[in-house]
């Protein structure tokens, strides 16, 4: 602090007190210590602590004060900015170039317990990230992406991937741990296309680190690999992708926050990475005290799987016979099973009918039926009951839906896609993530509006 200014430590701006990014390069400026375990938190307005999980106070807004009469009004936010600024002090905004530095996942770093979400369509909409945006916004991605149109997104903690329509992947974000895939440390605040890849079909992303499933079936991983989440035979990261060995054909595949699922085109799942609640499905026998799978595991105990998906700590399988098999952590009863006892191998989720898509939250689960019909299972919150959430130990159908033709569950929060292009959004809503234009929770569905006509739903964890 310098007569009232923040020296910037990367670009050497001075700035406002109170300021949350630097006019000068848009980095984050503020940080704190957890008071649970002293780790550092990148933004005041973060609810949980990024290492631990552990609830913050949440301080007020920062208030910014009375511009010169030369001042100009940010036009994203409003606040009063110096005309020389290149970035807005309050939410990062480029003021230059007119749009936002960060397209997508443009705030700094994030609790893991912080849900986010877009939808795709013709174009990317961004909903509750960053400086808290309450509704449904338009992006640049698509012209930052060379003009290629984008045809899956996914997100890890602090980190975003985008997988082209002609198979290319880029990535943006934090890159402590190489999950950006680009050869080094270094963060990226616009997308930057990963090399070393094969032309791809689905993306993946955990914590920090990051999956690719190419056309050709093979699965490639970076990023942190603490918990052999890499499946490359130890525990070291990477900093480019590297091809898992030990798989046959791969059709999907699906990242927890240590975790990594693979399916292969004989309808078999394959685990690896943490394991401590038995997310990886492999434990009986002489894989009861394995904690940690540096190497791709066959899971057994399921016939023939068309669909997997992976929550924090637990995971799902979807049958061609249209069951759904749960297994990992269930202290709040996200596996369904009518209890909270962990499951350490797949077990089939009761009182479903036919079910034609799964999905996984950080503590919940989402299954829907060939009927059109949505049902929920475990706790849509914050890891504990509140006013503001329900749980459920057995599925239990969500009323107040049209007919649904896609899911997608957040860290804390649902989406529901229906025939009619619309899109339904409920949960935790802290940070604007259901796009309702307020931070109120939301109990039961409700419809996100200045959307129309949507093809497809996705979450960032």
């Amino acid at each position: 602090m310098e007569g009232g200014l923040v020296r910037c430590s990367r670009c050497g701006v001075a700035n406002r007190a109170g300021a949350r990014f630097c006019t000068g390069c848009g980095q984050a400026l503020e940080v704190r210590a957890c008071p649970h375990c002293g780790g550092q938190v990148l933004e005041s307005v973060a609810r949980f602590c990024s290492h631990c999980g552990g609830r913050l106070e949440i301080p007020a807004a920062p208030v910014t004060p009375p511009g010169a009469p030369s001042d100009v009004a940010c036009p994203q936010c409003g606040s009063r900015v110096s005309p020389s600024a290149r970035f807005c002090q309050t939410c990062g905004r480029d003021l230059q170039a007119g749009v936002v530095k960060h397209p997508v996942a443009w705030a700094p770093p994030r609790s893991r317990r912080l849900g986010r979400w877009v939808v795709l369509g013709v174009l990317v909409v961004l909903v509750g990230v960053g400086g808290l945006l309450l509704g449904p916004l338009k992006t640049g991605v698509v012209s930052l992406l060379g003009g290629s149109k984008v045809e899956a997104i996914a997100a890890g903690r602090d980190h975003s991937l985008a997988l082209t329509k002609s198979g290319e992947v880029y990535a943006w974000g934090l890159n402590e741990s190489g999950q950006l895939g680009l050869g080094d440390k270094e963060d990226r605040f616009t997308p930057t296309k990963v090399p070393g890849l094969p032309r791809v079909k689905a993306i993946a992303a955990g914590l920090e680190h990051s999956l690719a499933l190419t056309e050709s079936g093979e699965v490639y991983a970076w990023g942190r690999n603490e918990y052999g989440e890499l499946g490359l035979g130890d525990t070291e990261k990477r900093l480019t992708p590297t091809k898992v060995p030990g798989l046959g054909r791969v059709t999907a595949i699906a990242a927890g926050e240590h975790h990594s699922l693979a399916l292969t085109e004989a309808g078999e799942v394959y685990a690896w990475g943490w394991n401590e609640y038995g997310q990886l499905g492999v434990g009986t026998g002489d894989y009861e005290e394995i904690e940690v799978a540096v190497r791709p595991m066959k899971v057994p105990g399921l016939g023939r799987v068309t669909a997997i998906a992976a929550g924090w700590f637990h995971s799902l399988a979807l049958t061609e016979a249209g069951e759904v098999y749960a297994w990992g952590w269930n202290e709040l009863g996200q596996l369904g099973l009518g209890d909270t006892e962990n499951r350490l191998t797949p077990t089939k989720v009761p009182e479903l009918g036919r079910v034609t898509a799964i999905a996984a939250g950080g503590a919940h689960c989402l299954a829907l039926t060939e009927a059109g019909e949505v049902y929920v299972w475990g706790v849509i919150g914050r890891g504990v009951r509140s006013r503001d959430s329900e749980q459920w130990l057995t599925p239990t159908k969500v009323p107040g839906l049209p007919r649904v033709k896609a899911i997608a569950a957040g860290g804390a929060h649902c989406l529901a896609l229906t025939e009619a292009g619309e899109v339904y959004t409920w949960g935790d809503n802290g940070n604007g993530q259901l796009g309702l234009r307020d931070t109120k929770n939301r109990l039961t569905p409700t419809k996100v509006p200045g959307l129309a006509g949507v093809k497809a739903i996705e979450k960032f964890e």
